[in-house]
C-alpha cells in the first residue's frame, strides 16, 4: 500500500470501526450525490479550492469531516458551510511506523512532486554547500495516484545527478518504514496547501524532525514547537506557490541549522526526536480516531450525544511554572471533543500564555477573586450551554488517559491522586506533598507507575475528598447550582458536597483516573505567610460552622 494516499485512511479506520449500513462516507462529492444512503458524510481530504469541490453544495450531505482545523475554517469561509455541520477528526498513523534512535545525517522527502519537489531540487545544492555529507532520500512520483502521464520525469533525472541524492518512485509504506527510521529529518518545502499530510506524521512517528512551510495545515498537524516552520514567500497561483529565491535560501538555512544541532547537540536531537514521536503516537492513534468517528456518526443518526465539557483552571503569576506544566500535560493527555472548551482564569492579570493559545480561552481579572468566584464564572457558562464541568487546580500533572470513565449523571467525581495513593517507580518517588523538582524529567516514570496500579486493590477513604480536580455533570450542576462565594478560599468544596448529598448526589473518587497533585502550591505552599494561612482557614471555618453547625464543621473540616 502506497504511503500518503487517501485510500489508506479508509483502510486503517476500517480496522477499528465499520460505518453502519445506512451511512456512506466519501471524499468525492459526486459519489455522495449518487448515493441513496440515509446519511452521507463528506470526508474532506481535499482543500476547499480543489476542482473536485467546484460548485460544492453542503446541503447535499449530512455532515463534513475535516482532518484539520485549517481546512475546516476554509470550508466555512469559502464554501459557506455552517460551522455546526463540519467537524475536525484528524487522520491517523499506522502502527508499523515506530521510533528509531538509529538516525543518520539524512533528509527525506516523500510527498507528491507538485507539492514542492521542484523547490527541493533547488534547495539541496544550497544545503550541500554547508553540509556536503548530508544524504537526501526522495520517494516521489505521480504513480501514487495511479497510471498517468508524468510531467516530472525530467526533474527526477535531474535529481539523480545531484550528489548524495537517492531518488526512487513511490514505494509501499511497509518498505518506507526503514527509510524514515534512519532519516534524521523530514523536509517538505511545500508550495501546496496540505489539509493534513499523512507522510509527515508517519515520518514524525519514526522520529524524523519536520522542516516545513507555514501554508496549509502542516504546522497545525505537526504540533506547537514540534517542527521548524519556514514562512512562504512568493506568489500564490492555481498551481501552488511560485516561491522566491529568498525563500529557497531561508529554507536551506533552516535545514542547515537543524543539521548543526544534529551534529553538535546529539542528545538534544535525540530528546526532540522522541518527543515528536510520542506526540504523534498519542495524538494520531487510529483507535482513538475511530472512537471519534463512532461518536460523530451516532450523533448524526440521532443517537444520544455526549454533552460538551467545560474545563476551568485558575492561575497566578507566582505559580506560573506549575501552570505551564499543568497546561502542557493536560493537552497532551486529554481526549477532548471539538465542543469542549478550556478556560484559563488569570487571577492577577499577569500570566503570559505561551502555549496552546488557539485552544484556550483566557480570562484576566483586574482584581483577584476567590476560588469560588472564579470557578462560578465558568460553571455558569456550563449551566447555560448544557455542558458538564471540570474544575482543575493549576498545580497538577495530568497523566495519560486521565479523563476516562467520568460519564455519570448521579455523582460528582474526583480523580485519585498522590494524597490518597503513593508509591514509586524508577527514580520517581511519589509522596503526598511534592515539589516540582521532585518530578522534573520523570513524566514517563509517572505514566508507567499509573499503568501498573491495580486499582481493584486500592483501599480509599472516601470520607474527605477535596476538590483539587472535580467533575460535575450538568444534571447535578443544574440542580445544586454554584459554589458559595461567601467562602474565601476554603470550605466551598465541602459545602458543595453536602448540598449535593441533600439532593441525593454523592461525591466519589474515580479510581480509573490518577493525577499527580503538588498539593497546596496554588495557595498555602506557594509562599503564603503562615499567619495569613491561619487567618484564612479560621474565617472559612467560622462561616462553615455558622451555615452548617459546629458539630458538622468539626466532623467535615480538617483540623488546623
Amino acid at each position: 500500500m502506497k504511503s500518503g494516499a487517501i485510500e489508506t485512511c479508509y483502510f486503517y479506520l476500517r480496522e477499528h470501526y465499520t460505518f453502519p449500513e445506512n451511512v456512506f462516507v466519501s471524499h468525492l462529492p459526486e459519489e455522495l450525490k449518487k448515493s441513496n444512503h440515509e446519511y452521507k458524510i463528506l470526508w474532506a481530504h481535499h482543500a476547499y479550492d480543489q476542482p473536485v469541490l467546484l460548485n460544492f453544495d453542503h446541503t447535499t450531505v449530512d455532515h463534513i469531516v475535516s482532518p484539520s482545523q485549517w481546512n475546516k475554517d476554509h470550508f466555512i469561509k469559502y464554501l459557506n458551510v455552517p460551522e455546526h455541520k463540519i467537524s475536525v477528526i484528524a487522520n491517523g498513523v499506522a502502527d508499523i511506523f515506530t521510533h528509531s534512535t538509529q538516525k543518520t545525517k539524512t533528509m527525506i522527502f516523500t510527498s507528491i512532486p507538485y507539492k514542492g519537489l521542484e523547490a527541493l531540487a533547488k534547495i539541496i545544492p544550497l544545503i550541500s554547500q554547508v553540509h556536503p555529507d548530508t544524504k537526501f532520500k526522495i520517494f516521489s512520483s505521480m504513480s501514487l495516484y495511479g497510471p498517468s502521464n508524468d510531467q516530472f520525469i525530467e526533474l527526477y533525472e535531474h535529481l539523480k545527478t545531484l550528489p548524495n541524492v537517492e531518488y526512487s518512485p513511490v514505494i509501499d509504506r511497509e518498505e518506507l518504514v526503514k527509510h524514515y527510521q534512519e532519516s534524521a529529518f523530514f523536509i517538505h518545502p511545500n508550495i501546496w496547501e496540505e489539509t493534513f499530510c499523512v507522510s509527515m506524521v508517519e515520518a514524525m512517528k519514526c522520529g524524523a524532525y519536520p522542516i516545513i512551510t507555514d501554508i496549509g495545515a502542516l504546522a497545525e498537524v505537526a504540533g506547537e514547537k514540534n517542527a521548524t516552520v519556514v514562512p512562504i514567500e512568493g506568489e500564490n497561483t492555481s498551481k501552488g506557490w511560485k516561491v522566491t529565491e529568498n525563500f529557497l535560501v531561508n529554507f536551506a538555512n533552516a535545514c542547515c541549522l537543524a543539521l548543526d544541532y544534529y551534529e553538535k547537540e546529539p542528545k538534544f536531537y535525540q530528546d526532540v526526536s522522541k518527543i515528536i514521536s510520542d506526540y504523534v503516537t498519542e495524538k494520531y492513534d487510529w483507535k482513538k480516531i475511530a472512537q471519534q468517528w463512532e461518536t460523530l456518526v451516532s450523533s448524526i443518526q440521532g443517537d444520544q450525544v455526549a454533552p460538551p465539557v467545560y474545563y476551568c483552571m485558575v492561575t497566578t503569576d507566582n505559580t506560573k511554572k506549575y501552570t505551564d506544566l499543568a497546561i502542557d500535560s493536560f493537552f497532551r493527555n486529554t481526549d477532548i471533543k471539538e465542543t469542549d472548551k478550556f478556560y484559563l482564569i488569570d487571577n492577577d492579570n499577569r500570566y503570559q500564555l505561551t502555549q496552546h493559545t488557539n485552544r484556550i480561552t483566557k480570562i484576566s481579572n483586574n482584581n483577584p477573586k476567590t476560588f469560588a468566584e472564579n470557578m462560578n464564572l465558568v460553571m455558569k457558562l456550563a449551566a447555560i450551554d448544557g455542558a458538564d464541568f471540570f474544575g482543575l487546580s493549576n498545580d497538577v500533572v495530568f497523566t495519560e488517559n486521565w479523563n476516562q470513565n467520568f460519564t455519570t449523571n448521579n455523582k460528582i467525581l474526583v480523580p485519585l491522586c498522590n494524597q490518597k495513593f503513593i508509591g514509586e517507580y524508577g527514580s520517581l518517588k511519589i509522596e503526598s506533598a511534592m515539589d516540582l523538582e521532585d518530578y522534573d524529567g520523570k513524566e514517563q516514570e509517572l505514566n508507567t507507575f499509573v499503568k501498573l496500579i491495580d486499582f481493584n486493590t486500592v483501599n480509599i477513604d472516601k470520607n474527605i475528598i477535596g476538590f483539587y480536580c472535580f467533575y460535575i455533570p450538568h444534571q447535578i450542576l443544574s440542580r445544586v447550582g454554584f459554589l458559595d462565594e461567601n467562602f474565601k478560599n476554603g470550605g466551598e468544596d465541602i459545602d458543595y458536597r453536602l448540598r449535593a448529598q441533600q439532593l441525593g448526589f454523592d461525591v466519589d473518587i474515580n479510581c480509573d483516573s490518577y493525577l499527580l497533585h503538588f498539593y497546596g502550591k496554588s495557595i498555602w505552599r506557594s509562599g503564603e505567610e503562615k499567619e495569613k494561612t491561619l487567618e484564612r482557614e479560621k474565617n472559612y471555618r467560622e462561616y462553615f460552622a455558622k451555615k452548617w453547625g459546629k458539630e458538622l464543621a468539626e466532623k467535615c473540616l480538617v483540623k488546623l
